[in-house]
């Protein structure tokens, strides 16, 4: 079978929120969507079930409609078990007490004397919990890796794998809770840690999010380095062949069914963030002093066409040729000012420790730098569903080249990463939406 013809829901199971009954409504199913997102700490899915007839049996032996019968009112658990058609698309499962999904909304609620049709959110079980949970404590300075283990586990009591670099943040840091939520301590965090490769390399920058396969805290250069490794390793790619796009089989489930650019480049949105020239002044309160414009200075230039501290999808970026009157470089000008007071490792008990906690003026304007950087290129593909596939994966895609002469368009194909994802099933076929960026332009040599 070719994975964009449908697939199988095996089971999918709503149990009432009390746990007193439940019913099998994959007969009734008309969509499932499934959906990732690099800046979602949590996975979501929705449903459309249409419920033609009494199925659950009520008081006095009356049967009754699923939305009025369970009832449908929130927090009910669901299990789903989609099976896929081949290795490319073997399905999605969650359909065990660890993975299920909780209805979080019911939408669109259409009733008829013959039928009634409507559509469930779902969310997981630790996305309700961050609603009613806090984070209270004070912790000391650590790598941020360890934190976001400790509050999944402690705050979020999730049982799922928690997946982080294989490399020890660079910097230390320690924080009190102030009552704010798990997801959002967690995401807060990412943007704090810098990866201490053993190259040397690697510039702040992670990323806090969820997929199939559990929580991840990964800097973004570490994912882009796994992502070219796998692609040289598996060789595969998916290509975009204009005559092919409405053929379908067995030998087209990497096929590109559509593709499109939705951004491409944005120079004052990029200066208004400082990303290629910034000045950090911090107050030292010890010394009642602030940062010298020479050193609270960061240049693009300096920073990694000079140092190399960047993992790229693809060419070694270039900086836009504007120049002032006087022949200055862009990334010679500061176009945003930060201001930070510094941290010297004011939380610690006994005394206040010389220490800087973590370094704010070099992960903020290096995290900056490196989001940004990042969408670059914001692209939309729709692919023969492939559910081997996740958020932060990277993709080495083929372009048709509409140049005579040519194999392929060397500028815009080459390695993306997976930014968002959408799985959908439907009694029709099986499709997965990406949306793709990159921070570069051209090939990475996969050889």
């Amino acid at each position: 079978m070719a994975a964009i013809d449908p697939s199988l829901y095996e089971s999918i199971i709503i149990e009432a929120a009390d746990g007193s009954q439940s019913v099998d409504v994959k007969l009734g199913v008309t969509n499932l969507l499934y959906y990732e997102d690099l800046f979602s700490p949590t996975i979501t899915a929705v449903m459309e079930v249409v419920n033609t007839g009494g199925t659950i049996e009520g008081e006095g032996g009356k049967f009754m409609s699923i939305y009025s019968g369970l009832p449908l009112r929130g927090g009910e658990r669901v299990f789903i078990k989609v099976k896929g058609n081949n290795e490319t698309n073997p399905g999605l499962d969650f359909s065990t007490p660890d993975t299920a999904l909780y209805v979080s909304s019911i939408k669109a609620v259409i009733r008829d004397s013959r039928r009634e049709v409507f559509t469930i959110a779902l969310t997981t079980r630790e996305s309700i919990a961050n609603e009613t949970s806090r984070i209270h404590q004070k912790y000391k300075k650590q790598p941020p890796e360890d934190i976001v283990k400790n509050i999944i586990k402690t705050y979020l009591r999730s049982n799922k794998a928690v997946i982080v670099s294989q490399f020890k943040s660079k910097f230390k840091y320690g924080f009190i809770g102030n009552f704010k939520k798990p997801f959002t301590t967690l995401v807060w965090l990412a943007s704090k840690g810098k990866p201490s490769f053993d190259s040397g390399g690697g510039l702040a920058g992670y990323f806090f999010y969820e997929t199939v396969r559990g929580y991840h805290f990964i800097p973004i250069d570490e994912l882009i380095s796994e992502g070219i490794k796998r692609v040289r390793q598996n060789g595969n790619a998916y290509d975009y062949e204009t005559r092919e796009v409405q053929t379908y089989g067995e030998n087209t489930d990497r096929n590109i069914l559509n593709f499109s650019v939705s951004k491409n480049n944005d120079l004052l949105r990029k200066m208004r963030y400082g990303m290629y020239s910034s000045f950090h002044v911090e107050f030292d309160p010890a010394t009642m002093s602030f940062t010298p414009l020479s050193k609270g200075t960061f240049s693009m230039v300096n920073q990694i066409l000079e140092y190399g501290d960047l993992r790229t999808l693809g060419t070694t970026p270039e900086l836009p040729k504007i120049v002032n009157d006087e022949g200055v470089n862009i990334s010679e000008m500061p176009s945003r000012i930060f201001s930070s007071v510094k941290d010297s490792g004011v939380i610690e008990s006994g005394g206040i420790s010389p220490e800087d906690n973590a370094k704010p003026s070099e992960f903020q304007r290096e995290s900056l730098l490196r989001y940004n950087l990042l969408f670059n290129q914001v692209v939309n593909m729709t692919v023969p569903s492939n559910t081997n596939l996740a958020v932060g994966d990277c993709l080495n895609i083929h372009l048709v080249n509409t140049s005579e002469g040519a194999d392929y368009d060397r500028e815009q194909s080459g390695l993306y990463m997976i930014k968002e994802l959408c799985h959908s099933f439907d009694a029709s076929r099986s499709l997965t939406t990406l949306k793709l960026v990159r921070d570069t332009y051209g090939l990475y040599s996969t050889n």
